[in-house]
């Protein structure tokens, strides 16, 4: 229970648990979860800034848009994909694969290659 912990976007934490191994366990999971919430948080804020969009739903480490159908909708899907796997700077420049699904409701969603 000394420092607080920083992640990889300056979100700071100080962890208090009953034991070693809790605040172990404790500050390993906001380390992980934090990064993961800062990777899709600024890709998304990336995606709105460069086309005006904003996804309908976000749930975890999923962000879903509703796309016109046809070409123009390929093309948006194409260019969220390429804003989301830009190398992230706070991480070393990792950059992450995105997987791009579409379907008539969130239940008949397919995976597609674009």
């Amino acid at each position: 229970n000394g420092e607080p912990l920083i992640n990889a976007f300056g979100r700071r934490r100080q962890i208090f648990a009953s034991n070693y191994h809790e605040m172990q366990k404790d500050g390993c999971h906001f380390l992980a979860s934090g990064d993961a919430a800062g990777i899709m948080i600024n890709a998304t804020i990336k995606v709105y800034e460069e086309l005006n969009l904003l996804p309908t739903l976000l749930v975890h480490d999923e962000d879903l848009f509703e796309l016109p159908r046809g070409e123009a909708g390929e093309r948006a899907a194409k260019d969220i994909k390429e804003i989301m796997e830009l190398p992230v700077k706070e991480m070393d420049n990792l950059s992450f694969p995105v997987e791009v699904s579409r379907g008539k409701n969130y239940l008949e969603m397919e995976e597609v290659k674009l």
